[in-house]
């Protein structure tokens, strides 16, 4: 083999590392994000100074579409109140990020303005409007789980009409290694704790083991948090998932150090034991996600005017397990009820 073609080799197999690391993070993400959705507000709160509340109606599109390549993928795009948002997790720097997010962006745009369009069709001609119809982009943001990835707070292109005039696309960059443990819980960006590790990812693959007395205390720290927030009945799942998504790219990053995988091997193990060994993860699991389900119907049909059945498609229950859910919920916070008047 000549030079070349170790050269070629080489890049073969930093390809392929970048393709396993990107699929990880990818993945951990958009798990979060698919069962959480309320875990986009805080990040959505902080990257666009707004003020959405948890309890928000949000409302998860579809994140496939089909471009002349094949299948696009975007990790998140959802609805709050009357904005679109588009979240993108980004750990590897191929250059053409912001090619592919202006992608992403145009058909999620595209597929709104159809949609606008075809139920103005419905309408009288009398009754259509007679302005023009807008072309909107979402708001849109990228965040970089890994540092030294992207450069700058935005991502910039900028895009010429035809009729000459410039219009500048920006996507706005969260750096996850910016915010501390401590910032991650007081602002709630939750989503961010999996990642807080990639922080010490050089030193870990360069064997510098000195870092991990500092790191241990610092997962200690995360450990401890997401059990004391765990152990509230509304959402033991959403902690015990942290704890095990943490897990998994702490395995992954200090796969190839011996004395890592020892120390680091099992630092998420007192949230997830304490969870699955209680109660708490079989009974307050399912009121959680039946809580959350009935909170999102019933805002839907009181903030959103839409029907029951309607509400109920779009969380993909049927009515009559929507009222099996209120009873059961009603059943446990009956329950808690009498717990605390009989102490």
């Amino acid at each position: 083999m000549d030079i070349q073609d170790n050269k070629l080799a080489e890049e073969k197999i930093q390809e392929n590392l970048n393709e396993n690391m990107a699929d990880i993070f990818d993945s951990v993400f958009k798990t979060l994000l698919q069962r959480f959705p309320k875990l986009a507000v805080a990040l959505i709160n902080e990257v666009f100074h707004a003020d959405y509340t948890e309890d928000e109606v949000i409302i998860q599109g579809r994140n496939e579409y089909h471009s002349m390549d094949g299948k696009v993928i975007n990790d998140a795009m959802i609805r709050i109140r009357d904005k679109i948002y588009h979240i993108e997790c980004q750990s590897t720097s191929d250059g053409l990020m912001v090619i592919r997010m202006v992608e992403y962006d145009f058909k999620i745009a595209l597929e709104e303005t159809r949609n606008i369009l075809m139920d103005e069709l419905k309408k009288k001609p009398e009754e259509r409007s007679r302005e023009p119809l807008s072309f909107r982009f979402p708001k849109s943001c990228m965040v970089c789980v890994r540092s030294g990835i992207q450069k700058g707070e935005s991502l910039k292109l900028q895009i010429v009409m035809p009729n000459e005039q410039k219009v500048l696309y920006e996507v706005p960059v969260v750096q996850a290694q910016s915010f501390s443990k401590e910032d991650m819980f007081k602002k709630r960006l939750l989503i961010l704790i999996p990642f807080y590790v990639l922080r010490y990812e050089r030193d870990i693959r360069d064997g510098k083991n000195e870092t991990l007395d500092k790191l241990e205390q610092e997962y200690k720290f995360i450990k401890d948090q997401l059990i004391a927030e765990g152990d509230s009945i509304n959402e033991p799942r959403l902690y015990f998932d942290l704890a095990v998504l943490s897990q998994r790219i702490l395995d992954y990053v200090g796969r190839d150090n011996k004395e890592y995988k020892e120390r680091m091997g099992n630092a998420m193990g007192g949230v997830i034991l304490e969870m699955e060994s209680d109660k708490i993860w079989d009974k307050a699991g399912r009121y959680a996600d039946r809580r959350r389900q009935i909170l999102n119907i019933d805002n839907m049909v009181k903030k959103l005017n839409m029907s029951l059945e309607e509400a109920c498609g779009i969380q993909d229950i049927t009515v009559e397990d929507y009222q099996k859910a209120v009873e059961f919920v009603k059943e446990i916070e009956e329950e808690r009820l009498a717990k605390a008047g009989n102490p």
